[in-house]
């Protein structure tokens, strides 16, 4: 009494020695927080969001500075001295013809080369510096522009498309896992009971024995039949024990000390025709087609734009010099145009390329939609299946616990034998097997037709709403 007081005080005293409670909402709401690959989807949007951001800026002039020191090979001068030869022979001539004496023309022509400098007008030094404000503002690209936008819009809707997509996929593994936990613990103390009853039954096998009312070789068929369900409990056991650690890494916790509280029950479910609406517009692969053919029309614009000129505004500002030529503008604007006339065609076959790319994609699509109905319905019917299975089931464990109950009384009165009370207590185990895995089969197709449909939000709501409801 001493040691039961002081554990009970212990508990008490140390929650965190208790095992932990955890719904199944609690575990979603974890895995959407805390998981690894959910947290990598996310980082993709918000890059596809930037680089969608960005891509407004080729609307904006771009402004930039150039700056730069260059050396020549040598100054830049023009050579004028056949303009000065020419200066004097004419200045001399004009003296003979005046004097009439050769000796006063060659006079006059050394003095005037002596007197004048050699004509040489420098242009550039060989060292200059300088430093330019640029402006350059796009007027027409032929769409360019636009086509780039759009195609980083469609790469962002995908991004969330393929994060949504990742999310609905680890909720539905997390279901599944969550579940196992559950069927495993669920089979361990089916197994349990069930062992509890052949001992039972043993002892009382035991005591007709001794009492000359049943023979040693029924004795020893209740005997194998306690042996395999000691087995059966050793391996349900082992089974619980590793989804436990398989849940545990999911949800990336330190140990399997924990409880879960949601129970395995049949969920509501909608007309098939609902799911195959929703799935028509929010099934990954249709939307990922969807996206694909918005970045072809993105391409087969921004491949159009190639036939046509790009118009830009120009400028550009001096606003430091150093040694650079007086010739050299301070300031200039003006508008630049650019048209391609002849690459060998690769315009036109890249245009080519997207229209055929476009013809595969509606087959493609065509196909894609007959699948996504298909998948509908199959997990639908699994679905169906899975809930007459379980209504069938009901009825059979009622008959198979009644005609226990009567193999029971008269094995103990001595009118049946072991055999008759093993077989009925085996085939109601089998019948509670079954409805479990029943169950566990109902919402892991449900879940997954969930998520086929695009409904990733009423995985959550779902399980979330059953929890609140008492």
């Amino acid at each position: 009494m001493q040691i039961a007081g002081t554990l009970l005080f212990i508990l008490i005293a140390c929650p965190a020695l208790a095992a932990q409670n955890l719904s199944l909402s609690q575990a979603m709401e974890k895995t959407l927080r805390d998981n690894r690959e959910i947290k990598a989807s996310d980082s993709a949007v918000a890059a596809a969001k930037a680089d969608r951001d960005g891509a407004f800026a080729k609307y904006l002039p771009s402004v930039s500075v150039t700056a730069a020191y260059t050396h020549l090979n040598d100054d830049i001068e023009i050579d004028l001295h056949d303009l000065r030869s020419a200066m004097i022979a004419s200045s001399a001539a004009s003296a003979t013809a005046a004097s009439g004496n050769p000796a006063v023309g060659n006079a006059v022509a050394n003095q005037l080369n002596a007197a004048l400098p050699n004509f040489v007008l420098p242009i550039q030094k060989q060292d200059f510096t300088f430093a330019t404000v640029n402006l350059m503002q796009p007027l027409f690209t032929g769409g360019k522009i636009t086509a780039n936008k759009r195609a980083k819009e469609e790469l962002y809707n995908n991004s969330q498309t393929e994060s949504t997509d990742t999310q609905g996929r680890i909720l539905v593994e997390l279901v599944q896992q969550y579940f196992t936990v559950q069927l495993a613990s669920k089979v361990r103390e089916v197994r349990n009971d069930s062992l509890t009853t052949f001992k039972e039954h043993q002892r009382i096998a035991a005591a007709l024995v001794k009492q000359g009312q049943l023979s040693r070789a029924q004795k020893m068929k209740v005997d194998v039949a306690v042996a395999d369900a000691e087995s059966a409990l050793s391996k349900s056991i082992r089974d619980e024990n590793l989804a436990k650690k398989v849940l545990a890494n999911t949800l990336e916790l330190s140990d399997t000390d924990f409880n879960l509280t949601t129970p395995l029950s049949l969920k509501p479910l909608k007309p098939m025709e609902s799911y195959s609406s929703t799935a028509g517009n929010e099934n990954f692969s249709l939307k990922q087609i969807h996206h694909k053919r918005s970045l072809l029309e993105a391409k087969q614009t921004a491949a159009r734009s190639e036939f046509y000129p790009t118009l830009a505004l120009i400028g550009s500002y001096e606003f430091y010099e150093k040694d650079l030529t007086e010739l050299a503008p301070k300031w200039f604007v003006g508008v630049a145009l650019k048209m391609n006339i002849f690459n060998g065609g690769g315009d036109k076959s890249d245009l080519n390329v997207i229209s055929q790319q476009k013809v595969y994609l509606d087959y493609f699509e065509g196909h894609a939609n007959t699948l996504v109905n298909i998948g509908v319905e199959k997990y639908y019917s699994e679905i169906l299946n899975a809930k007459e299975q379980y209504d069938t089931l009901q009825k059979t464990k009622s008959l198979a616990e009644e005609s226990l109950r009567l193999n029971n009384s008269a094995f103990k009165n001595g009118f049946s034998k072991s055999t008759d009370v093993i077989d009925s207590e085996l085939a109601l185990l089998s019948v509670r097997l079954n409805e479990l895995k029943v169950l566990y089969d109902y919402n892991s197709n449900y879940v997954q037709l969930l998520k086929f449909s695009g409904q990733k939000d009423e995985i959550v709501a779902i399980y979330k709403a059953e929890e609140k409801t008492p």
